[in-house]
């Protein structure tokens, strides 16, 4: 029976122990908490800062984009091709011009008339 009354007591004992222990680190964490929120509020305001600091550059950036090397390249690119795709179909235009003269003995100025070809149609340069 003593044994008995004394696990109890020890049991008593670490319980109070425990709930003492559970106190403590209740009012660590509120402590912890305080101080966590001026860093959290402060850390907030830096990043909606950096973020509208990142959309003012974006948006700097954009205003640049048609100068930027890549771009003008590629436009350059592409204007050589439609040149060059321009020029194709000119000269399939006066071959089948050729042909028609030639097949169907029809001058050149009528071709011209009835399938609505400028007078001043030629390559491009």
């Amino acid at each position: 029976m003593q044994s008995r009354k004394r696990k109890i007591s020890q049991l008593e004992e670490s319980v109070k122990d425990l709930e003492k222990r559970i106190k403590d680190g209740a009012a660590q964490l509120k402590e912890q908490k305080k101080g966590k929120e001026a860093e959290r509020t402060e850390l907030l305001e830096l990043y909606t800062r950096l973020q509208e600091e990142e959309k003012e550059l974006s948006d700097r950036l954009s205003q640049y984009a048609e100068y930027d090397p890549e771009a003008i390249a590629q436009v350059k690119l592409r204007t050589e091709k439609a040149r060059e795709d321009a020029n194709r179909w000119t000269d399939n235009v006066f071959a089948i011009k050729k042909w028609c003269k030639s097949k169907f003995g029809i001058e050149e100025k009528v071709l011209d008339k009835q399938f609505e070809i400028p007078e001043d149609f030629d390559y491009v340069e």
